[in-house]
């Protein structure tokens, strides 16, 4: 408490003062004349109003008694005055009172003056700034109007430190005061604990533990005595000093979906301990908003990323340090009565009855657009119900039935369907001279897919065709697109042997020699085209910014192959173009719903992909920076370099776009998430990955030189193998965090390294940590469930925070997934093949 030195003597008035004394009287002046009334005034910490004051009093002799000390509840060493007003008209100016008391000057706050009033009104007021509104008025009448037969009136107040039972801690303070309109106050009385009465000269401090009363009353000038008031409390032993904050802790609830999102509300209830002196306040505040004393648990519906911070404050002082929990809200679904949608198809090869030759196989796919598919079951001739769960192949020869339905996560069911066919023997081999080479080999291009057979003799180069009657190369593309599909639904291909087989059969000349060309004239191979094209350059209108060739925009739809564009490229809205060794000087829009697709080339610009547009980079070089647009369908770089990568946050996009880096592909730059899927897979970058507000940030066998920083992620971050050489942070994120292998989120051969501190705080959902080197400190804070550490993990700096040991059993329960997460591959591979369709049907562009 700040103790000042202020002088008690003002304007040239004697105050007196006696000190205190323990369980009597704090003053041992002696009692004020019969004759004289004492007119008492206190004042505490507030600064609006005195705390007592008297509001009349008889003319002649009185004695001002002002006290502003810890006794009257001033605990601050707030200075106030007691000042007589000797200029406003109205009032009697003929009485100089200027007091200033504080409970630390040398008579302890307690001051006292004789004067002599006269009949009519005083004005007082406190002068110090701030204080305005302390001021009252004294009203003095003539007296000896009448005989006096009315007794004083008395009071008593108890002051002091107390606990949550209201008890006193180590003392009470009694006040006692009183008032006379007629003949004055000529004396107080007190006793404490029937001890006897005695003549009251200032506050009585008590200090023995234990059940107290003290009694009081009062004497006018005309013999008249008070009734005798009481007082009762309780004294005990303060407690031992209270340096301990108090513990405080929040929980969220409220119905969630399968992300951990809280559906239409969140309810967040603080809750705070304090065994010492007890808790005297808590608060919170909510994204950001000012403290707000939290009296009720917290609702929270506006749908988006939230975070709550709370503290608590102990009755000793002591406050926690902040706590915050993190949480997302989303809109509640509407309630959901619709049943999925079911198809089922039967594919593999056929007689010219329509029956299959060998085997059948049974594909069924459901969706729904309210709670989601929960089962898919079919049945085979009549058998029982099995959960599908991977294409259903049929041998046996005879006719077949097979039933299938869905039922939504809300249990809705949608009505059963059925296929009908027949299974026949295959007879001789469909494709006696088969292409039996090793790898499918498209043209001149060994595309490294294997050439196996596909269940009936016919190999996967025999289905793809290449020396067959395609009408054009358009045409060609499709048929391997339509095949590729047929081989990827029933297992045979995956979707990025698709890709590269779609691939490979754009850039191939099949279908070219023969196509003919809108004039009438032949259409050379494609790789001839930087002769023949045409170079078709319009003005841009305000599309890039300035390069060595503002002004100038190729337009590019359809496919081209190894030239040199001498300015910027755009590739105009919905449409596809691909480009295989192509160099282009500028920089590069990919338009609304467009689609680039580049192997082999040369970006020595920037490229940016507006809003459902699609960038599709194989070893390929980009000098400056790759953007993704809000709403941008999304980016792939396979074994590519490009200069800083930008995914902007989404907006009011309603997609969420995705990031997909593999095959030693290298950023050289930071790479900066705001939306979508984040997947770098045997990857280097060269600045800082930060992404926030992203689906989820997943790292694989991949190097980045700067900082890993991973921010509200809606389904969290796997990092597995690779290193990290800045400091790698995870916060706010739902669905868990995973380092390293044997975790709930992802399957991975190796944990990570990390050069520098790894911090994870305020994570929802399971956190693992398994086989990784962190040469700094490993920070974990308030995540739900606390974080399991496994033993062989390496961590030089040491572990701080709440955290537990993994389980042999928690290790040996891992899901088992598939290497990545998310759609990105999936969704990659169909628009690349889509898009390399969609540019071998338009022809070569015109470049």
């Amino acid at each position: 408490m700040l103790r000042r030195s202020i002088a008690a003597l003002v304007g040239g008035l004697l105050v007196a003062s006696a000190p205190p004394a323990s369980a009597a009287p704090t003053s041992t002046a002696p009692a004020p004349v019969a004759v004289a009334q004492v007119l008492t005034w206190t004042a505490d910490n507030d600064i609006t109003r005195y705390r007592t004051a008297p509001a009349a009093a008889v003319a002649g002799a009185a004695t001002l008694v002002f006290e502003n000390s810890e006794a009257t509840g001033n605990t601050t060493g707030m200075p106030h005055t007691l000042t007589f007003d000797t200029e406003t008209p109205g009032y009697n100016h003929d009485v100089a009172v200027d007091v200033l008391a504080n409970p630390f000057d040398s008579a302890n706050g307690r001051h006292q003056v004789d004067v002599v009033l006269t009949p009519g009104k005083y004005r007082y007021h406190c002068t110090i700034p701030g204080h305005g509104t302390m001021v009252g008025e004294l009203v003095v009448t003539a007296g000896g109007g009448g005989e006096d037969t009315t007794p004083p009136v008395v009071s008593a107040e108890v002051a002091g430190d107390r606990n949550a039972d209201g008890d006193y801690l180590g003392e009470a303070t009694v006040t006692a005061s009183a008032s006379d309109a007629q003949s004055g106050v000529a004396s107080i009385e007190y006793q404490v604990d029937d001890a006897g009465f005695e003549t009251y000269t200032g506050p009585v401090r008590v200090t023995a533990v234990g059940d107290h009363a003290v009694q009081y009353r009062a004497t006018d000038g005309a013999g008249n005595v008070s009734a005798v008031g009481s007082t009762a409390f309780r004294v005990v032993e303060r407690p031992a000093e209270d340096t301990t904050p108090p513990a405080v802790a929040a929980e969220v609830t409220g119905e969630r979906n399968a992300s951990g999102q809280y559906l239409g509300k969140a309810t967040a209830t603080i809750t705070a301990t304090d065994a010492g002196s007890g808790v005297r306040t808590t608060e919170y505040t909510l994204d950001g908003g000012p403290w707000t004393p939290y009296t009720a648990p917290v609702e929270v519906t506006a749908p988006g990323a939230h975070m709550i911070h709370h503290r608590a404050t102990d009755n000793a002082g002591n406050t926690s340090p902040e706590g915050m929990s993190a949480f997302t809200v989303v809109a509640a679904p509407v309630e959901d009565t619709t049943p999925p949608t079911v198809t089922g198809t039967v594919t593999g090869q056929r007689d010219a009855d329509g029956n299959y030759l060998g085997v059948a196989t049974v594909t069924i796919t459901a969706s729904d657009d309210g709670s989601g598919v929960a089962v898919v079951e079919h049945a085979v001739d009549g058998g029982a119900w099995t959960r599908h769960t991977a294409p259903v192949v049929v041998r046996a020869q005879g006719a077949h039935s097979v039933r299938y339905r869905a039922t939504d996560g809300a249990g809705n069911t949608a009505p059963e369907k059925s296929l009908s066919f027949s299974v026949v023997a295959p007879g001789q081999d469909a494709c006696p001279d088969s292409d039996t080479r090793a790898t499918v080999v498209i043209g001149d291009d060994d595309t490294g897919v294997a050439n196996t057979d596909t269940g009936n003799g016919c190999t996967v180069s025999d289905l793809v065709d290449q020396h067959g009657d395609h009408v054009d190369h358009g045409a060609f593309v499709r048929h391997v697109e339509r095949v590729t599909g047929d081989l990827v639904a029933r297992g045979l291909l995956t979707r990025r042997e698709q890709g590269v087989l779609v691939r490979a059969a754009s850039r191939s000349d099949i279908g070219n020699q023969t196509r003919p060309h809108p004039a009438g004239r032949t259409t050379m191979a494609r790789r001839t085209a930087p002769v023949l094209a045409t170079l078709s350059i319009v003005a841009a209108s305000a599309v890039f910014a300035p390069t060595a060739h503002a002004g100038l925009v190729t337009h590019c739809v359809g496919s081209g192959g190894a030239v040199t564009v001498p300015n910027d490229l755009l590739v105009p809205a919905g449409e596809s173009c691909s480009l295989d060794g192509t160099t282009i000087t500028g920089d590069v829009q990919v338009a609304a719903g467009a689609n680039l697709v580049v192997a082999g080339g040369t970006v020595n610009g920037a490229v940016r992909v507006a809003a459902d547009g699609y960038l599709d980079l194989t070893d390929t070089r980009v000098d400056g920076q790759v953007v993704l647009a809000p709403g941008g369908f999304g980016v792939f770089l396979g074994n590519s370099d490009t200069g800083r990568v930008l995914v902007e946050p989404k907006g009011s996009a309603a997609a969420e776009g995705f990031l997909y880096v593999e095959g030693g592909s290298a950023i050289d730059g930071d790479v900066t998430v705001g939306a979508g899927e984040v997947s770098l897979v045997d990857s280097e970058v060269t600045g800082d990955v930060g992404t926030n507000g992203a689906y989820f940030t997943d790292l694989h066998g991949t190097f980045v030189d700067g900082t890993l920083s991973v921010l509200n992620n809606a389904t969290g971050s796997v990092v597995c193998g690779g290193a990290v050489l800045g400091k790698a942070t995870f916060a706010g994120s739902l669905g868990g965090i995973q380092l390293g292998p044997n975790g709930a989120l992802d399957t991975c051969a190796s944990g990570g390294y990390f050069a520098r501190d790894v911090v994870i705080s305020n994570t929802t959902g399971r956190t693992t940590l398994d086989d990784n080197v962190v040469n700094g400190t490993l920070r974990l804070s308030a995540n739900a469930p606390v974080a399991e550490v496994a033993a062989n993990n390496r961590v030089r700096g040491g572990i701080t925070g709440d955290h537990t040991a993994t389980t042999a059993a928690a290790r040996a329960s891992a899901v088992a997934a598939d290497g990545t997460r998310g759609t990105a591959g999936r969704r990659a591979g169909d628009r690349e093949a889509s898009a390399l369709v969609e540019a071998a049907a338009h022809g070569p562009a015109r470049l």
